[in-house]
């Protein structure tokens, strides 16, 4: 395995011209080797090294080529450390500047400058609750206790001693979310329904955690967070929503949402709002909401500036499923061009998806289609910003909106590039039903006459298996509906509405 060429591969295109200006720096060249290699690494097909070696140079000696490849390695490094830390906005890259800075004052003789910018990283690191820079900032001031020492020796080393412990206590958190995924995966590949309170209550006990956990939202967010991640994955948005109502109202109760917590306060607002939209619960999605709304508005602006796009997304979202898909249309086409400048690159291929859906159910196939093609990255590089899932779906629409705009040829040609490209992840277990109806997608296409046939509609009802309503997933019933509208003739907006009030 090329390593190098791995780390090459996960640019974007946008990464890669930065990358090329990073390197020419500080001294331009016409012909530069590294950059020669960068280049054929980044390509899609792979190479020996010998084959690059003689694309660098019919003459070019192998011990060459690795001097080249180290070059290159070192450039890369630097680039996205830089890169990184630029991007970085967290308090733990302040904190991490600002050690930095102190342990060059030290070493430049400075020490009572060293020790006020070393006391700024503590007090910034104890507000955010970064432990494991504590550790690394009172090891400082217990080794530089002689340079103009504001705080006595032994004050340090207790100080150091209570903040090992509550690091000690990440740590084994980290140890017990890992364990709480594991267990979740295990229930889910034996075909066990999941209990995430209990799994959770038994992992916590078992590290001790019961006590500690419950006081520090950051570390209940943390175990929350890592069992979402699988509920996404699969699917299981009814048996996780009682969990994180639960351990959020716990917090809540409790007052414990301190200004330095709010960060975590507005995450589970988001996710329990997104769990229940996904649950079809959509006047509770509101009210949460609502409440997420109230709450970003509140200290740190990037707060609201991370949050603001996931609250129009998923608040048109619950506007489109509740019946009304003008509003959704509406709102979401207008605030995109309002912010568009200022989202990220996942939030802005995300809003695009979700147009394109309220203009097709706007019955303005044309409009979504435009709004897809829009999008000029290519599915390699989307799929590296936001998963191959988006992918699937990007495309998956595509066919359809082709299929709608009688291009039937590159209907067809959309579900070859979804069956050649996105292999791997149709043949997991959550996506089984998807391959299903790509297979019956592909029927309706090239034989569009079939739909009237009621060997075709009993098909459909057979080939998958249907989930009580209750937890059947929202995406799946929006793609299930044309299929049924089809079969129905009716407007398939209508439809949708039909089957997701049940």
């Amino acid at each position: 395995m090329d390593y190098l060429r791995n780390i090459i591969q996960t640019l974007s295109e946008e990464d890669i011209n930065n990358f090329k200006t990073f390197v020419n720096r500080l001294k331009q060249k016409e012909k530069r080797r590294d950059l020669q290699l960068f280049h054929i690494l980044s390509l899609q097909e792979e190479f020996s090294p010998r084959q690059i070696a003689k694309k660098l140079d019919d003459h070019l000696k192998m011990n060459a080529y690795h001097s080249i490849r180290k070059r290159l390695t070192k450039h890369l490094m630097d680039f996205m450390v830089t890169n990184r830390l630029a991007e970085d906005t967290t308090a733990s890259s302040s904190v991490m500047g600002l050690i930095s800075l102190s342990k060059y004052l030290f070493e430049k003789n400075k020490p009572t400058t060293a020790w006020n910018y070393l006391e700024k990283a503590e007090q910034k690191a104890i507000d955010n609750e970064h432990y494991d820079l504590l550790n690394t900032i009172y090891n400082l001031q217990i080794e530089q206790t002689t340079s103009n020492t504001k705080k006595d020796l032994y004050e340090i080393i207790s100080l150091r001693n209570q903040n090992k412990q509550l690091a000690d206590e990440e740590e084994k958190v980290n140890i017990a979310s890992s364990m709480v995924k594991q267990q979740i995966l295990e229930y889910k590949l034996n075909g066990e329904n999941v209990d995430f309170n209990q799994v959770v209550k038994s992992t916590l006990k078992q590290y001790g955690l019961s006590k500690t956990i419950t006081a520090r939202p950051k570390l209940t967010h943390k175990i929350v967070q890592i069992s979402r991640g699988v509920a996404l994955a699969t699917k299981q948005y009814h048996e996780f929503e009682p969990f994180i109502i639960k351990q959020y109202q716990k917090i809540e109760s409790r007052s414990e949402f301190a200004p330095k917590d709010h960060f975590y306060k507005l995450s589970f607002l988001y996710m329990i709002s997104h769990t229940l939209y996904r649950n079809k619960k959509f006047k509770q999605s509101e009210h949460y909401l609502e409440t997420l709304y109230i709450e970003a508005s509140k200290y740190k602006r990037n707060y609201w500036e991370q949050f603001y796009p996931k609250y129009i997304m998923l608040l048109s979202a619950v506007k489109s499923y509740q019946g009304n898909n003008e509003d959704a249309l509406t709102f979401l086409q207008n605030e995109f061009d309002k912010n568009k400048h200022r989202l990220s690159h996942e939030d802005e291929l995300n809003i695009l998806l979700n147009l394109a859906l309220y203009y097709f159910q706007n019955n303005d196939a044309e409009s979504a289609l435009d709004i897809l093609l829009s999008n000029y990255h290519t599915d390699h590089w989307c799929a590296k910003v936001v998963g191959k899932e988006w992918v699937l779906k990007k495309n998956l629409m595509e066919a359809i909106l082709h299929y709608e705009l009688a291009n039937p040829d590159m209907a067809i040609t959309r579900i070859r590039t979804i069956e050649r490209n996105l292999g791997d992840i149709l043949s997991q277990k959550p996506y089984e039903r998807v391959k299903v109806f790509i297979g019956l997608v592909k029927q309706v296409i090239s034989k569009p006459d079939i739909v009237s046939q009621q060997s075709f509609e009993d098909k459909i009802e057979y080939s998958f298996e249907w989930l009580p309503m209750e937890e059947e997933d929202i995406q799946a019933m929006s793609f299930y509906a044309w299929l049924k509208s089809k079969i129905t003739k009716k407007d398939y907006y209508e439809v949708l509405l039909l089957l997701v009030k049940g």
